[in-house]
């Protein structure tokens, strides 16, 4: 281990330079002469719009100077664009600029987007509908079934519920609203509507609880099959993809229950990313919570069920074990990012965290079961009864929490 370690730690100390120095070279920002300016050009939208308070925030990769540039558009809500289509634009052209958070932090906006390959936005723009279709026939298709499983979501389930499983299972904190999105912050619970790797293995974990009636190495390769066509159906961009590596290693760790080899596991696939976009190691939040979440997983779960004996064999006890070993090790990145911590966050993950597999799993197989034609109404609605109540008392609680959330510590 000392020898694979030391090797890591060379490959690492480096590739990291000499791989940030080329993508330097390879994503310079090419449209510095328009900053400032009014802008005016074609592009393909290149993932979901995503509605925030006054607009609607559409990805469009427009022609370059050299090659391609990527473009946020804060478009007005209507027409609703979507992935694929063939837009041109006007507007004024500006940088992205860091900003202050709550906490009295600087958040680097710039380089956090840098990393995705977006180095502009354009404000207040005419956007106008081309053609459409332009885009990655896989990934069109792909979207349209989010889009279809989203919509069949919020069929079975009211809102704000609606919102919250959407979140949950497929949609992330997009999908989930400005005012949830904001409690669930406060109290330290949206990892569980953040598609990372530890919000990836519940749905992975899930998956083998249903099969557990099957041999372990097939109910372990039917959930590693679920997380690879969940990762698609959440549209297959580069955060859904770290974090569906970073749970395939946590299941890996607990299918071999070698710590050793899945420490190993999680180390290589860190660095191979790292070393594809050096930019995530300091700017992607995502990557940070996936690796640390998987690390506690992998090393502070064994920790914790030795401590907890007999309780962390149950199946609550198992969530709880991987609860509180998750919670303890990102302590310390929370108070970093945040610059507080709430201490009713640390209960009200443990009354929470409990029923997330559950909540998850009724609600999955409620919106699956509404597809079915003439009595799909009728099939789904004890399992939408089952998610929804889960649903309220986890908003219920959230909002609780949200109320106590004064007392804590702060740097």
């Amino acid at each position: 281990m000392h020898r694979f370690l030391l090797l890591l730690t060379i490959v690492l100390a480096v590739g990291f330079p000499l791989r940030l120095y080329v993508w330097n070279k390879t994503h310079a920002p090419l449209l510095e002469e328009y900053v400032g300016r009014t802008y005016t050009g074609k592009g393909i939208v290149v993932r979901e719009p995503v509605e925030k308070k006054f607009y609607q925030e559409v990805l469009v990769r427009v022609a370059g100077v050299k090659r391609e540039q990527h473009m946020i558009v804060q478009a007005p809500f209507s027409p609703k664009f979507e992935y694929g289509d063939e837009v041109m634009v006007k507007g004024k052209l500006k940088k992205p600029k860091d900003f202050v958070t709550d906490a009295g932090r600087v958040f680097p906006y710039q380089k956090y987007l840098a990393k995705d390959d977006i180095y502009y936005i354009l404000s207040s723009p005419t956007v106008t509908l081309l053609r459409k279709g332009q885009g990655n026939p896989i990934k069109t298709r792909l979207f349209k079934i989010k889009q279809s499983f989203v919509a069949h979501i919020k069929k079975v389930l009211p809102r704000p519920e609606s919102s919250l499983m959407a979140g949950m299972l497929i949609a992330g904190k997009d999908g989930l609203g400005d005012e949830l999105e904001t409690l669930f912050k406060d109290v330290g619970l949206i990892h569980i509507v953040v598609l990372s790797g530890y919000n990836v293995t519940i749905i992975a974990e899930a998956f083998i609880k249903m099969l557990s009636f099957l041999p372990m190495a097939v109910s372990y390769g039917i959930g590693a099959v679920g997380v690879v066509l969940f990762a698609m159906m959440a549209g297959g961009g580069a955060t859904i993809v770290r974090a569906t590596c970073m749970s395939l290693v946590a299941l890996l760790g607990k299918y071999t229950g070698n710590t050793y080899d899945a420490l190993r596991a999680l180390l290589v696939v860190g660095v191979v990313m790292i070393l594809i976009n050096p930019l995530i190691l300091r700017y992607d939040p995502s990557f940070q919570l996936s690796f640390l979440a998987t690390l506690a997983l992998i090393l502070g779960s064994p920790i914790m069920a030795k401590l907890l004996g007999k309780f962390s064999e149950t199946t609550i006890g198992e969530v709880v074990t991987s609860t509180l070993a998750v919670e303890i090790c990102l302590l310390p990145y929370i108070l970093y990012m945040n610059g507080s911590f709430a201490f009713v966050s640390f209960p009200a993950n443990l009354v929470v965290l409990p029923f997330i597999p559950f909540t998850m799993l009724s609600g999955f197989v409620a919106t699956v079961t509404s597809y079915l034609p003439y009595v799909g109404a009728w099939v789904s609605y004890p399992f939408a009864t089952v998610s929804f109540v889960m649903l309220r008392y986890i908003i219920r609680i959230v909002t609780l929490a949200s109320e106590m959330t004064g007392f804590g510590l702060r740097l």
